[in-house]
């Protein structure tokens, strides 16, 4: 009873608490109302001056101050709109420009206009909006892919556009622009910056000067006075892939100030086919014994996924890279950086297109603490040029080179470059040069290929007495590999004999396909017939819309590919061997997983696959003859067993 007795009263009091808590303010809030209304009717309804009187009840409920305080305030407010409209002229400038800290000057005066920016390597389309930008990178020595309608590839030939190809960069809030680099951003003057206008003039070497001024609000004078002068100058340097940003700033105050320049170097990169890749952004810093370091690749299609990157520290360089080109922003001094970031942006390649990922690339330094009256420059270059080899080499105080990637066998991809380009001199022919040095490589390897597969040939002789060993030791696996190893001895074969000649053929062939991949000797090179480019897939035939696996493209090359290496297994011996037929099974759709793989692939890797895979069948029907020849043999590597009957004298 006593457990029962407390335990009511517990709940009779949280009953009290709930209803305290929840259900009495809400019971009181109706009962002044209808107290109000009671009372109001005999004031309300008669005198909008009885704000007077009600006063007086105020006082007395005490409790509802909340009704009362709206017509109490009301007479304050009226005497304060009567000096709100004396004042209004003179107030209203007033927040404008306490809002805006910094403005540029001359705006208002400054009319926008794009000039053009010229060597005998490049030219560069240039406003005077947004600090001096850089709208665009044509290269006069590279040509754009041309476009292909069924069997027809058209004559027009355009100069490849390296920065500025897209139609309009996508903004956060939906609104458009053209895309810009070179941009100087002040995480201090941001609001000052933005579509900042410049005056232009042209240099007598046909370099471009943008200057400009930004003023602060001065609270106490309530006006605007001289804070900074900012002046560009771009030039495009002779003989190079490069133009020079030399950017001066001269503190026009009377007090010491420190800002963090920032350079929006480039929005986006022209991304070419053949390349499964696509393009990606990269960052270079300075390791800690002084020497280049790429930073890992980002790939742009996958932009959104990082939406926001940064390297703090030591940084060298930051841009974008296409299989064949690059654009990237460094110090002309040499001089780190403080850090890098690569923003994911959205760009919109046509007019009318769906959005698509980017990356937007910029660097930013600390400059030191400007004194009154003075200045301080800093010198940029952006590189906007090819990833030849010969090109890159004069960049390799900053690491350029490493951006051409031949993975662990380089050494090796370096040497039949140069076999390359050696049948090439002669030939002036890239396919034939193909052609050639598959050749030259097939007749290096034949020696490990007719080693391998006789190998393979004895052992697969000695199956039956390995099967033998296999079921008399079978409940004794250290005694069958001890009599296998024997019988291996006595015959003077291996079990590995047949698999290490391949893989010594391995590094070459990885060496050789990274070298076809990404030198730069095979961009828009011909081969023969529908062959027009062998870096770019083969397209024998273009379709106005989409096919099932194909897409619009019929590549022709990765088909007869795969019927050759289709063709080439029904050449391997059969064996009665469930194992093995089990691995013939699983081999006899390696042609069409190639197929899937360099279905995109460039026509010159095709052309290298294709012409291995016919020199192959051939070499492996010699082999076999070779093997035929052998099968009276018996499997001891060539050597015949010592006769048990000697001659007698």
């Amino acid at each position: 009873m006593e457990k029962r007795a407390v335990l009511a009263l517990l709940l009779c009091g949280l009953v009290l608490v709930v209803h305290m808590v929840f259900v009495a303010p809400r019971l009181k809030r109706p009962a002044p109302e209808t107290e109000t209304p009671e009372e109001s009717p005999a004031e309300t309804p008669e005198p909008t001056p009885a704000p007077t009187p009600s006063p007086a009840p105020v006082p007395a409920p005490a409790p509802t101050p909340a009704p009362v305080p709206a017509p109490a305030p009301s007479p304050t407010p009226t005497p304060a709109p009567a000096p709100a409209p004396t004042p209004a002229p003179v107030p209203s400038p007033a927040p404008a420009p306490a809002q805006a800290a910094y403005v540029a000057a001359d705006q208002d005066k400054i009319d926008a206009q794009q000039l053009t920016l010229a060597n005998d390597l490049l030219t560069s389309t240039w406003t005077n909006e947004s600090t001096g930008a850089c709208l665009d990178v044509v290269l006069t020595d590279f040509y754009a892919s041309p476009e292909k309608t069924g069997f027809r590839t058209s004559d027009k030939r355009e100069k490849l556009k390296v920065l500025g190809a897209f139609e309009s960069v996508v903004l956060a809030d939906g609104s458009e622009r053209p895309p810009a680099g070179m941009v100087l951003e002040f995480p201090e003057l941001a609001e000052a910056l933005s579509g900042m206008k410049m005056h232009a003039t042209e240099g007598p070497e046909g370099g471009l000067t943008f200057r400009g001024k930004i003023l602060r609000w001065d609270a106490n004078t309530r006006t605007y006075h001289d804070f900074l002068e900012v002046t560009k100058t771009v030039q495009a340097l002779k003989d190079k892939y490069e133009i020079a940003m030399e950017v001066t700033l001269r503190n026009l105050t009377g007090a010491p100030m420190g800002l963090a320049l920032g350079v929006r170097a480039l929005e986006g990169i022209t991304e070419e086919e053949g390349s499964r890749t696509g393009a990606t952004a990269r960052i270079a810093t300075l390791s800690e014994q002084g020497h280049p370091k790429l930073l890992k690749e980002r790939a742009v299609a996958k932009a959104d996924k990082f939406p926001w990157h940064e390297t703090q520290g030591n940084v060298i360089w930051a841009g974008l890279e296409d299989r064949y080109f690059a654009a990237l922003l460094y110090d002309e001094d040499r001089q780190v950086m403080q850090s890098a970031t690569l923003e994911s942006i959205k760009v919109r390649r046509e007019a009318g297109a769906e959005p698509v990922p980017s990356v937007r690339a910029k660097l930013t330094t600390r400059l030191a603490s400007l004194a009154p009256a003075t200045g301080e420059t800093r010198k940029f270059r952006l590189f906007v040029g090819p990833k030849k080899s010969d090109v890159l080499e004069a960049y390799r105080p900053l690491g350029l080179p490493q951006m051409i990637d031949f993975g662990m066998f380089g050494v090796i991809s370096h040497v039949l470059l140069w076999i390359l380009r050696g049948f090439y001199a002669v030939v002036r022919n890239y396919g034939v040069a193909i052609i050639l040095l598959t050749v030259l490589i097939r007749v290096c390897l034949h020696p490990l290929t007719k080693k391998s597969q006789v190998a393979m040939h004895r052992m697969q002789k000695l199956r039956p007495k390995i099967q033998e060993l296999q079921k008399k030791y079978k409940n004794d696996k250290q005694k069958l590999g001890q009599e296998q190893m024997k019988l291996f001895r006595e015959h003077g074969v291996s079990p590995f004999s047949g698999c290490l000649p391949m893989l010594l053929q391995l590094p070459i062939l990885f060496a050789l396909f990274w070298a076809l991949r990404l030198t730069f000797d095979l961009r828009q090179t011909p081969f023969l017939w529908w062959i027009s480019d062998l870096s770019q897939p083969d397209k024998l035939y273009v379709f106005d819309t989409a096919k099932f696996l194909i897409g619009k493209d019929l590549n022709l090359l990765p088909l007869l590919m795969t019927v050759s290496m289709f063709l080439q297994q029904k050449m391997m011996p059969k064996s009665d061997d469930p194992q093995s037929q089990q691995q013939q099974k699983v081999m006899a759709l390696m042609p069409l997983l190639f197929a899937f793989l360099f279905y995109r692939f460039p026509s010159g890797l095709c052309l290298y696959w294709f012409t291995s895979t016919l020199l192959g069948m051939g070499e492996q029907y010699f082999i076999r003859r070779h093997l035929d020849a052998l099968a009276a043999e018996p499997a001891s590597g060539g050597k015949k067993p010592p006769s048990r009957n000697k001659k007698r004298n």
